[in-house]
């Protein structure tokens, strides 16, 4: 693969070693479903490296100052315009500084593993839809009529989503866990 140049609009999917990220990616594991490859999804703004995601509190930053060490995964889509493209980023730039609530996860992840996705422990508590860092993807997709297959995708949905729909999506990149050489 060569050296990653992300360009705005790619979709940036990484893999960290972390309690959290192993945990993430249990939850997002469904009954007889292979075990998650990424834990995170953000999104490219600028080139060559500047994302949008969310983790803590939404952020504009270079990929590579949190995920140096990560494994990661670019998709490019295919068939966007460049006013298309120009939508999803503007979306994408309204969220840094926004509070991201990680405890949110929890609740999340226990519906997706226990109820194959439906809404009971979010329908229980106040639930932030905006506590998934995919949903910053998928809300900016949104605006220009795309989804991943799902109403509430997650990192791993995004993954199998463009894996499936090469013609859609085009790897670009792909680093293993271990950090760039």
């Amino acid at each position: 693969m060569p050296a990653l140049l992300l360009l705005p609009g790619d979709i940036a999917l990484t893999f960290s070693t972390s309690k959290l990220g192993r945990f993430i990616r249990w939850g997002e594991r469904s009954r007889g479903e292979p075990a998650s490859r990424v834990n995170h999804a953000a999104l490219g703004v600028e080139s060559p490296e500047t994302i949008v995601e969310a983790a803590g509190k939404a952020r504009r930053c270079s990929i590579w100052d949190y995920h140096l060490y990560d494994g990661i995964i670019v998709y490019r889509p295919l068939d966007l315009t460049a006013g298309q493209i120009a939508v999803i980023v503007a979306e994408a730039e309204k969220w840094p500084g926004r509070i991201y609530p990680v405890h949110q996860l929890i609740p999340f992840m226990l519906d997706n593993k226990i109820f194959g996705g439906r809404h009971v422990f979010r329908r229980a508590m106040k639930f932030d839809p905006l506590a998934v860092c995919s949903r910053l993807v998928a809300i900016a997709y949104g605006k220009v009529g795309l989804t991943f297959g799902r109403v509430e995708p997650d990192p791993d949905d995004m993954d199998d989503y463009c894996r499936s729909h090469p013609k859609k999506y085009a790897l670009v990149y792909e680093q293993p866990i271990g950090g760039r050489t």
